[in-house]
């Protein structure tokens, strides 16, 4: 199984135990995590997807309408976006709401990669996540997080020591109120041109 396929499978673990209203697609890319996400959240939900790049927004729609079809079109809000932006595209009383967050860091796969993520953005919308994921488990919600990382292009190794970085801070700190993080890590992290997941629960303290 590669990575990205376990990160979809860690969310829907967590989906069948705790379904999500609503889920971000911080990374819209070709549109496979958006159409997973999609396909997870409850009836009368939605997923919020990100990207920077018209090519994205095309491909995906084109991706979620030929194997989920109009139904499961309507159910994705697609932004032409900075995923660090997304506070201001959601509304508050839906981001309330959010409990499921995908990151694919890097490069739109068949595109130009010199447009990629980087750290610059990538780490305020982290910090955005974990403050609102934090609230959700201080109200007794869980949330999930999931942060799929490439580092064999340039600027990605430099992505993902920020990357690895931030998870190693939500590891080594104590409980906030009533909230709790559990990280976990996926891949080959002595093999420099692997990718690697990141992926974090937050949940209430008991």
């Amino acid at each position: 199984m590669n990575l990205t396929e376990k990160s979809i499978e860690i969310a829907a673990s967590f989906a069948r135990k705790s379904l999500p209203r609503f889920a971000m697609d911080m990374t819209l890319g070709n549109g496979r995590d958006t159409l997973a996400l999609a396909r997870m959240v409850a009836e009368g939900g939605a997923v919020f997807a990100f990207d920077v790049q018209e090519a994205a927004i095309e491909n995906s729609r084109r991706l979620i309408l030929e194997s989920g079809g109009e139904a499961l079109l309507k159910k994705c809000r697609m932004f032409l976006l900075s995923h660090d932006k997304f506070a201001g595209a959601v509304p508050a009383e839906v981001l309330k709401d959010v409990s499921v967050a995908f990151f694919n860091l890097g490069w739109l796969p068949g595109s130009d990669k010199s447009v990629i993520t980087r750290a610059q953005s990538t780490l305020p919308a982290l910090k955005a996540l974990e403050a609102l994921f934090r609230r959700r488990a201080e109200d007794g919600h869980d949330s999930l997080l999931n942060v799929l990382s490439y580092r064999g292009h340039e600027g990605g190794s430099v992505e993902y020591a920020a990357v690895g970085k931030f998870f190693n801070s939500l590891r080594a700190e104590t409980p906030l109120g009533n909230a709790r993080a559990e990280v976990e890590v996926y891949g080959q992290r002595g093999n420099p041109s692997c990718p690697i997941l990141f992926s974090a629960r937050f949940f209430p303290a008991r």
